[in-house]
């Protein structure tokens, strides 16, 4: 017996109502605290249901490379579809749709020549009808969702379009939603690891050095981000003995700031043994290759100072050289210009030293390359020509001189033009 018009009427609404419930689901995901992953796989699964499709899948544009990139591949095939092939904007029915902003129904792909064969090539899927709507959001194409085949055995009708375009709007949202959520995660995560950073900073970094009567010390350190990768440190070794060190980590954040915190607790490990300070850099060197962390090392500069006679070591490992400010003749002057390897690279390294005599009111300068490095808005270098031309104009008499002053040229220098590195000075004067 035929069925009436009016079951055929109810049928239909029925079906209709059933797809409509899609939307309403597509709706509480716009609003959701999903994780975006989560939120593509939702889509698509709804997306399938909504049309009643063998297949789905989700293309996102990369905004960068502008091609089409299989996200979300649902059905019998998904597996060997997703991450396998990316489109080009134009190519197949995802590459119009996507290139032209406007959504495509294909009743029968073996008669549109825009169809790509190659995913049914690869996978043995066979495509026979297509619905495809763009994504979009404030109007630009962000991806398509594209259904394939009908359970029904028929093509996709013009109902199923509408039903996928406005689908597809909501989709978008949520999508967008879930990446801005992942991005305001991500950046509180990234805050709160430099927090952190920024407090293992803090507990090693010494900021005064105490008042003695055979030498005087000042340090100063301006980090270009808020963790960076510069340090120093000043050690009480005893005997008459006082070590100083200047220090620049690769990296920046938790990473750098971890290896600065193992590099100053190895040090100190070291430099109270009573061995030359080149083997004390070179017994360092071997400790953090030992727990290399992959990719990081370390320049340093290490000056040791026997406040009773005013003999001094110094050495170089990969850092930039050290120099002397005579007080005698007003004169700066280099010493430890070609230092060994940065430490934490290779074992055994060699590390060479130098050993000189300070006279009353000498100083030894200390610094990293952000100082040197540093660029004025014209693009010249700071370099070691301003660096030797402070000391010959100013003449300074105590090692805070020697760091704000050389910190006041720079600034003058650079303007308002941002210093991209770290810049520390730490000078040490002897008294005599």
């Amino acid at each position: 017996m035929p069925k009436s018009p009016e079951t055929e009427t109810t049928k239909y609404l029925e079906e209709r109502i059933q797809k409509l419930y899609g939307l309403i689901e597509a709706s509480t995901l716009v609003i959701s605290t999903l994780q975006i992953d989560e939120v593509l796989h939702l889509v698509m699964e709804i997306a399938k249901r909504v049309v009643d499709a063998q297949a789905s899948s989700l293309l996102i544009l990369d905004s960068k490379t502008g091609l089409l990139g299989y996200e979300v591949a649902l059905g019998e095939k998904g597996e060997e579809v997703k991450g396998k092939f990316s489109l080009k904007l134009g190519q197949g029915i995802a590459g119009w749709v996507a290139q032209s902003g406007k959504p495509l129904l294909v009743p029968d792909v073996e008669k549109d020549d825009r169809f790509f064969k190659g995913s049914d090539q690869t996978t043995g899927f066979r495509t026979r009808s297509i619905l495809c709507v763009p994504m979009l959001v404030q109007d630009q194409v962000t991806g398509v969702i594209e259904v394939i085949n009908s359970n029904h055995g028929g093509p996709f009708t013009q109902d199923d379009l509408e039903l996928l375009s406005a689908f597809s709007s909501l989709a978008a949202i949520a999508i967008e939603n879930a990446r801005l959520t992942q991005k305001k995660l991500e950046q509180q995560a990234l805050e709160q690891e430099l927090e952190i950073a920024h407090q293992i900073q803090d507990n090693f970094l010494k900021r005064e050095f105490p008042l003695l009567k055979r030498i005087e010390a000042y340090a100063k350190l301006r980090s270009a981000h808020e963790i960076g990768g510069d340090f120093y440190d000043f050690v009480n070794l005893g005997q008459n003995r006082w070590g100083f060190l200047i220090g620049d980590v690769t990296g920046r954040g938790v990473p750098a700031a971890l290896y600065m915190m193992r590099t100053l607790t190895e040090f100190r490990m070291e430099a109270f043994s009573d061995f030359e300070i080149s083997k004390i850099l070179e017994r360092l060197n071997d400790r953090l290759v030992k727990k290399s962390t992959m990719g990081m090392f370390v320049t340093l500069a290490y000056l040791r100072i026997d406040t009773k006679t005013g003999r001094a070591a110094l050495t170089n490992a990969g850092h930039l050289p050290l120099h002397i400010y005579r007080a005698k003749n007003r004169k700066i002057e280099r010493v430890m210009g070609e230092g060994g390897l940065a430490l934490g690279i290779i074992h055994h390294s060699k590390i060479p030293m130098e050993e000189v005599t300070l006279e009353k009111g000498d100083m030894v300068i200390m610094i990293t390359d952000g100082l040197i490095e540093a660029k004025n808005p014209k693009g010249k270098e700071f370099g070691w020509e301003k660096f030797e031309e402070f000391f010959n104009d100013e003449s300074p008499a105590s090692p805070q001189e020697v760091a704000e002053g050389l910190f006041l040229k720079l600034d003058r220098f650079c303007g308002h033009f941002a210093i991209p590195d770290d810049v520390t000075v730490v000078a040490v004067k002897y008294k005599g």
